[in-house]
């Protein structure tokens, strides 16, 4: 602005007799702003909170602590998880043995089965051999009936060993299950410890700490926060006519008044729905990060349009009966003439009722009067 009033009475002339400062009016871009309060803050962060409910035993990070993916931020009572796991791993063992004594009976059952079975066909071809005599009157009642019992006998054997295997199996089965049970516990409790110790899972810096070493958490509860303080973004909430701007305009300038900055931004998420209270609606906006931190207050400078107007600077402007206007040189007398001001800045005004050609003057005093010579 400090420019186009310099350029504006660089075009100023004077008027010999006494020395009135005068300028043209000339056409500049004024721009409608809107102002808006928004606040940084971190998109990816991590809320770090209890998966397990227990003691703190060991917290290695402060608010500020300067963190990598995988570094220890915390424990909490990894003794009991460790004599958990222990426990565990020997019910597994145990559980282990028994389903290699399983497997092995069954293949012991298997080829005892095998043999009563090729018994027991031997016995049925002998019977049907017997049968066949005995119909045709070779061999005795007495025969005939010692061999219907050997059959008899095999068969009933080989039923026996039969089901003693289905019994063998579901014990394999239950053994098996059991030692998936105990496979499942296990990996419960290395799980358990996988939560006894949190770790970090972005780079960042720890921004908030909610418990300390040796207090007592439970399960959910927040214990720390990390945030990625090289990727900020900043939100804000617009009313409808800006909204629209920021959709046909995204970019913006954001000022941060504690660090007295200005850096270009733009929005690059537009929630479509208005706040049933407020009716403004979400913007968020990226922004380069150094110099800013989480939760910082900004104020958000928004294009709302552009246009050119007559203008001239602010010191010409006369208030006189209560009407705002300029006195203007003609024929080397002083003309009050009557403007609409259109817009304000801070040192020029955008106004109706000049032309390019007029000669304003600057710093009109309060004795002039319309049709002075000069």
């Amino acid at each position: 602005m400090k420019n186009i009033l310099f350029a504006l009475i660089s075009l100023c002339s004077f008027v010999y007799a006494t020395s009135v400062q005068t300028v043209n009016p000339r056409y500049e871009l004024i721009e409608t702003k809107s102002v808006r309060s928004g606040v940084v803050y971190a998109p990816i962060t991590q809320e770090v909170v209890a998966k397990k409910s227990g003691l703190i035993t060991r917290m290695y990070v402060d608010e500020g602590s300067v963190v990598k993916k995988g570094d220890m931020l915390a424990e909490i009572d990894t003794v009991a998880s460790q004599e958990a796991i222990e426990n565990a791993k020997n019910a597994l063992h145990s559980s282990r043995i028994f389903v290699d004594s399983a497997k092995t009976m069954i293949e012991e059952s298997k080829n005892s089965l095998e043999i009563k079975k090729r018994l027991y066909e031997d016995a049925l071809r002998d019977f049907e051999r017997y049968n066949e005599l005995f119909k045709s009157g070779v061999i005795s009642q007495r025969d005939y009936e010692k061999q219907v019992l050997d059959k008899e006998v095999k068969q009933k054997e080989y039923e026996s060993y039969k089901q003693n295997l289905t019994i063998k199996e579901q014990e394999f089965q239950r053994a098996k299950f059991s030692q998936n049970i105990q496979s499942s516990n296990l990996a419960i409790n290395q799980n358990e410890m996988k939560y006894s110790r949190i770790k970090a899972e972005i780079d960042g810096v720890v921004t908030s700490k909610y418990a300390n070493e040796s207090q007592v958490v439970s399960q959910g509860e927040k214990i720390l926060s990390v945030s990625n303080v090289k990727e900020l973004m900043v939100e804000a909430f617009f009313d409808q006519e800006s909204f629209a701007s920021l959709k046909r305009n995204p970019n913006v300038h954001v000022e941060i008044s504690s660090t007295n900055q200005i850096k270009d931004a733009k929005a690059i998420h537009l929630v479509p729905r208005a706040d049933p209270v407020t009716h403004t609606y979400k913007v968020k906006f990226s922004i380069e990060s150094s110099g800013l931190f989480p939760g910082m207050y900004v104020k958000i400078i928004t294009i709302l349009s552009s246009e050119k107007y007559l203008s001239i600077p602010t010191s010409a402007l006369h208030v006189r009966g209560g009407m705002t206007g300029v006195f203007c040189v003609e024929d080397k007398k002083l003309k009050f003439v009557p403007v609409d001001v259109k817009k304000m800045e801070s040192d020029f005004v955008a106004i109706e009722g000049l032309n390019e050609k007029a000669q304003v003057v600057l710093y009109p005093k309060y004795d002039y009067e319309d049709g002075m010579s000069l």
